[in-house]
């Protein structure tokens, strides 16, 4: 069977569409959501992306006081760097998909680009505890080194 839109040849996938078309018509559904229903599509993001419904994201919300668990910050101020949203990113287990608690997105960046991995998160806090300590060292040796030359 053909995707059933004009000048289409693609074989179906479902509901008469090709893979192209129907992730087109399923983008349209979900923008339209997200302008009618702002927290009918949180909710539908929340169970799609991480399994929770949205009054468990809500009672998180409120039992960590609206702040990242890792830094404190409040969700909604400017330090937070949520694009000014009053919500938290859920962060989860990569390998697992179990959630762990709400971070706000530097938190959840940081602890993502280092995947979430413990020993790299130590050491990256060893490093900046180190630099800060000693916060020429680095440029200081080579320095040492180019003047030697």
């Amino acid at each position: 069977m053909i995707c059933f839109v004009e000048g289409c040849s693609e074989p179906v996938l479902k509901r008469k569409r090709c893979r192209t078309h129907m992730n087109e018509y399923n983008r349209n559904i979900l923008s339209r959501m997200r302008e009618r229903s702002p927290e009918l599509f949180k909710g539908y993001t929340l169970k799609r992306d991480y399994g929770i419904e949205l009054i468990e994201y809500n009672l998180m919300f409120e039992a960590q006081g609206g702040a990242c668990a890792i830094c404190g910050t409040l969700a909604g101020t400017d330090s937070c760097n949520n694009n000014g949203s009053l919500k938290l990113s859920v962060d989860h287990d990569h390998s697992t998909g179990f959630v762990r608690a709400l971070l706000c997105a530097l938190c959840n960046k940081g602890v993502g680009s280092l995947m979430d991995d413990p020993t790299l998160l130590r050491k990256a806090a060893d490093y900046i505890e180190f630099h800060k300590a000693n916060p020429n060292k680095a440029i200081d040796a080579i320095r040492k080194v180019l003047s030697n030359n």
